[in-house]
């Protein structure tokens, strides 16, 4: 049996390390998008509902529906010849995900804001929502596949694949959480409240 290149020890603080950085990332570019949408905030909505809203929909985009495309698989998993066509039809596919749930928000604020639309908030909702299904089914069509076979026994990949769903939402819910914990004595009001006033 061959030695691995990197010893158990410093693959254990290699993954902290690499989850220090990816929780760091994201949260720095979450608080981004905050900043960039907080004019689309509805004025009776909650800092908590706000914030576990805007979680919910970029982690949907960037984490949860990209993994359904493309999921997780064990180590060992995968040719190392296509290691970098596998990324970038990841990173892809992440970029038209994050494309389509902001083209469905912009699209739902634009009806919203419609002096020619009568509709109900229910039917624009809805007709928001039916495109971005059929946006995200196109899209989840026309990629191609992972070009490599999963040779494992299922036994030992839908498990690590469970895990790392699961992960995926404990992660994009703790940081909505945090950031609605962290701004729970924000009194100041939005600055659609400050247009109104």
């Amino acid at each position: 049996m061959r030695e691995p290149l990197i010893d158990r020890p410093t693959q254990r603080w290699g993954l902290v390390l690499g989850f220090l950085l990816y929780g760091g990332l994201w949260g720095l570019l979450f608080g981004l998008v905050v900043y960039a949408v907080q004019a689309l905030r509805p004025v009776a909505w909650t800092t908590t509902r706000y914030g576990l809203t805007l979680a919910l929909l970029v982690g949907w985009s960037v984490a949860m529906l990209p993994f359904l495309k493309y999921p997780a698989n064990p180590p060992g998993v995968g040719e190392a010849e296509t290691v970098a066509y596998r990324q970038g039809l990841y990173l892809g596919f992440l970029g038209l995900s994050g494309i389509g749930t902001a083209a469905a928000v912009g699209l739902h604020h634009w009806l919203q804001r419609s002096a020619q639309l009568a509709a109900t908030a229910s039917t624009r909702a809805a007709l928001a929502v039916a495109v971005y299904l059929m946006y995200v089914t196109v899209v989840y069509l026309a990629m191609p596949a992972n070009p490599d076979p999963v040779e494992m026994p299922s036994a030992l990949v839908w498990p690590f694949r469970v895990v790392a769903f699961f992960g995926l939402i404990l992660f994009w819910t703790i940081l909505g959480g945090a950031f609605a914990w962290l701004l729970r004595d924000a009194s100041a009001p939005s600055p659609v409240e400050k247009g109104r006033a």
